[in-house]
């Protein structure tokens, strides 16, 4: 092979290699390269194709998108409201105020009939007309119309229950609509709903003197159960499905009390050692399991449907009740002449933990933690059971309830409106 030197090159050493007088092989680099080629050729003409394709199928499907959507704003216009759209944002809301100064002006309409309630940090006003959730920035979140004449209310995780009291309907609501509306034959004396949204309704039958209807997850009728010598007063429906029911019966010209108790899951019932000469009026559960049955007599205490303690208020007359997750209490209106009533406050095994003096009429009465809220026609006294320290802070009959939100502020709610209790000093 010649050896060239770099230094030495000439014109007539160099070659163009695309030449016609050079042999095919020569300018494509063989017949190995040839062929190569022809095979990139191939493949890039067959995935030219492809990419065609994907962009007139890109294109068919942002029309049809676009088409749809301009389809569904017309034919749908008056469904898309700004409460919807805040149900589908509704699991990025984390803005929930954590002092007093985070809340905004709520307010709602005045009904001398309305109740309250706290769902899910949303304040629910539930008047004779109409049905509306504020949440605590002030926006109006629901605005619904019904038709009641005594509204109650009773909340659970998921949805709260709506119901007029001796009337004959009742609502299943969520924060933002309606889910499920039923209108009996006969008069609602109690209802209540679980936290994962199963419903019990107190009624009666053209047959039967009290029944206890319950529904589902999916408000379907589950289990109902019928009685005839007795009358339901009060009942509880847990998510499992168990449930208790506070009964009376009369007997010898005397009612007595007890407890039915079962699941929607069994047909079979068990009853409660009977309670003589005593009507039980309502239920209450503390966290350990444990219950109290507030009767016209006195209170029970019971674990597993046995006495753990009773107490009898004897020649003394009981004005109010209340219970938490921990105490029961009740207010006395002692047989003496005195103008004052006598705070009593229990544990959940009914031992007396605190007694003290109070005004007397009280209006209402709330117990949040170890302070107990004691409501009069122009002030609320607060009143801590465990150092005795009692406060007042002067109303001029703007409160109807107190409120607490599940950061534990709480909410004066008066008339037309609602602020943080704690924005204004007790005294």
């Amino acid at each position: 092979m010649k050896k060239y030197d770099k230094r030495n090159i000439t014109e007539d050493d160099i070659i163009d290699i695309n030449s016609d007088s050079l042999p095919k092989n020569a300018r494509s680099g063989g017949p190995e390269l040839d062929i190569y080629e022809e095979e990139e050729e191939k493949l890039n003409e067959y995935y030219l194709g492809i990419a065609y394709r994907l962009r007139i199928a890109k294109f068919i499907s942002f029309t049809v998108l676009i088409v749809f959507v301009l389809c569904m704003l017309t034919a749908f216009s008056e469904d898309i409201t700004t409460e919807k759209f805040r149900y589908l944002m509704k699991d990025m809301n984390i803005d929930v105020p954590a002092t007093p100064s985070d809340f905004g002006n709520i307010s709602y309409t005045e009904d001398p009939e309305a109740v309250f309630a706290i769902f899910k940090n949303d304040i629910v006003s539930v008047g004779r007309h109409k049905v509306e959730i504020v949440d605590t920035a002030g926006n109006i979140v629901l605005n619904s119309d019904i038709s009641y004449v005594k509204p109650r209310i009773s909340t659970g995780e998921k949805y709260f229950l709506i119901y007029d009291l001796a009337g004959y309907e009742f609502s299943v609501y969520n924060s933002f609509s309606v889910l499920y509306s039923e209108t009996l034959d006969h008069p609602i004396s109690h209802a209540c709903i679980s936290d994962d949204g199963r419903v019990l309704i107190i009624t009666k039958s053209d047959d039967y003197r009290s029944v206890a209807v319950m529904y589902n997850k999916d408000f379907e009728k589950a289990y109902t159960w019928k009685t005839n010598d007795k009358y339901i007063f009060d009942g509880v429906l847990n998510s499992d499905g168990s449930f208790t029911l506070l009964c009376a019966s009369a007997s010898d010209g005397l009612f007595n009390c007890m407890t039915v108790e079962g699941n929607m899951k069994r047909e079979d019932v068990t009853t409660s050692p009977i309670y003589k000469d005593t009507i039980g009026l309502r239920l209450g559960r503390f966290e350990n399991g444990k219950r109290v049955i507030f009767c016209s007599e006195g209170m029970i205490f019971t674990d597993d449907s046995t006495d753990v303690c009773r107490i009898d208020y004897g020649s003394d007359v009981c004005v109010l009740t209340a219970d938490t997750e921990k105490y029961a209490l009740c207010i006395m209106d002692t047989a003496s002449l005195s103008d004052e009533n006598i705070l009593n406050v229990f544990s959940d095994s009914g031992e007396k933990i605190f007694s003290c003096p109070v005004e007397e009429h009280p209006k209402s009465v709330y117990f949040y933690g170890d302070e107990v809220y004691i409501m009069y026609t122009d002030c609320i006294v607060r009143i801590n059971i465990k150092d005795g320290e009692k406060t007042k802070y002067e109303t001029d009959g703007v409160i109807n309830t107190i409120l607490q939100t599940e950061n534990g502020i709480l909410l004066a709610v008066g008339k037309t409106r609602a602020y943080p209790l704690d924005s204004y000093e007790f005294k």
